[in-house]
């Protein structure tokens, strides 16, 4: 069971889902560097970066025991259901390595006609490890509810739920902490597998970190605008933000 659990979570976590080695870009104050925590976490969260299932690969599940991808309609049958705990290490190399821990609920839905609709995910794990030129803990737990746009396989409707504690420590290019805890809502959420992007819906959110010696809280909500951009607005002040980078544009 344990074996195969870790190919089913292996299917619903891409490749990518490594953390991101690049130093996060410098905001200039700390609304602007709430703006950039929340929006990248929620973008990294969805793509599996924390150790979580990865949203953008649509309707994958692992076929003859194989950890391949695979997009478009399920076959495994309404109603899958995988409800166990996990226990999964990524490595490249000797230069990133991470261990994951916790557990992975994961169900798929299906139509009235028997076609594939979307699913349901729960997942509470802690991922720890390192890459070159930081250290990384991931604490989350998430909950998604995931339905197909309409007939198009490319996108998909998300409702639920972000928690997640983050703790980074830089290395190089300079030394650099970052820590944050952040909880968000999402609200009808549209993601573009094709291109990976957020390209609607809203997401509010509470959060509190640390950037380097800068502390910052912040209350707020997150307006996605396609393009891998986002508005988020703190107290009135609205701020665009780019959801890969973490830069206020």
């Amino acid at each position: 069971m344990l074996s195969a659990m870790a190919l089913f979570y292996s299917a619903c976590n891409k490749v990518d889902n490594k953390p991101a080695s690049t130093q996060p870009t410098t905001p200039a104050s700390n609304t602007q560097i709430a703006s950039s925590q929340v929006a990248t976490n929620i973008y990294q969260s969805l793509s599996g970066t924390y150790g979580g299932v990865n949203v953008y690969n649509g309707l994958n599940y692992p076929n003859d025991n194989s950890s391949k991808n695979h997009h478009g309609k399920n076959t495994t049958g309404c109603g899958f259901l995988i409800d166990s705990a996990i226990t999964y290490s990524f490595n490249s190399g000797d230069t990133i390595k991470s261990n994951t821990t916790g557990s992975l609920y994961f169900y798929f839905l299906c139509d009235k006609h028997g076609n594939s609709a979307g699913f349901n995910v729960a997942d509470s794990l802690l991922t720890t490890g390192f890459a070159p030129g930081n250290t990384f803990s991931y604490d989350v737990t998430q909950h998604f509810k995931v339905g197909l746009l309409g007939n198009d396989f490319n996108k998909f409707v998300v409702d639920g739920s972000i928690k997640s504690l983050v703790d980074l420590v830089y290395t190089k290019p300079s030394a650099l902490t970052v820590s944050n805890d952040i909880h968000v809502t999402l609200n009808d959420i549209v993601l573009d597998l094709a291109k990976h992007d957020i390209i609607g819906g809203s997401a509010s959110f509470v959060a509190n970190g640390h950037y380097g010696p800068t502390s910052w809280s912040a209350v707020g909500t997150v307006t996605f605008i396609g393009d891998h951009k986002a508005k988020v607005t703190i107290n009135g002040i609205s701020f665009t933000v780019d959801l890969i980078t973490g830069k206020i544009l």
